[in-house]
């Protein structure tokens, strides 16, 4: 049972980032060069203002987290909602075809519950860490960006 809640859990975490990112994927790319242009226009306005061009700079790191966002959808969240079908957590199936001894084959009534609960395992390990990952390079890649004018604060 603790695999069930898990990936019940990890399931409905994962459906809403990727719900998120869907939105974003799905925006027009009028819009989306617009969000792009005007970020990096800010970032030059700022850079003849300050006359310190490491704004500019700051502009491509925000440009690499929206590349960061786009290729996380189609590298890792593609699959998930099939994932989640595969893990019957609204019903017990009564005919599973499961990959086993390097065959798909039918699986028995009793082995049903074993190849499920192997198909929650694999689930879990493949998208516990998805949603980290990607905090931690918009955290590191901001950070990376934007410590140097902390200098500016600090003086």
């Amino acid at each position: 049972m603790q695999e069930f809640e898990q990936s019940k859990k990890l399931a409905e975490s994962i459906q809403k980032l990727s719900s998120c990112i869907k939105k974003i994927d799905a925006t027009e790319y009028s819009k989306k060069y617009l969000t792009l242009f005007f970020i990096i226009g800010i970032h030059i306005f700022l850079s003849c203002y300050f006359k310190d061009f490491a704004w500019l700079g700051s502009a491509g790191a925000l440009i690499s987290i929206a590349a960061l966002l786009a290729i996380s959808y189609e590298a890792f969240l593609v699959d998930l909602d099939d994932d989640i079908k595969n893990l019957y957590l609204n019903e017990r199936p009564e005919y599973l075809t499961h990959y086993s001894s390097r065959f798909w084959a039918p699986t028995e009534n009793e082995g049903i519950d074993i190849a499920i609960k192997e198909r929650r395992k694999k689930f879990i390990r493949k998208y516990k860490n998805i949603k980290y990952y990607l905090f931690l390079s918009i955290s590191g890649t901001i950070v990376w960006a934007y410590a140097g004018f902390l200098n500016f604060i600090f003086k």
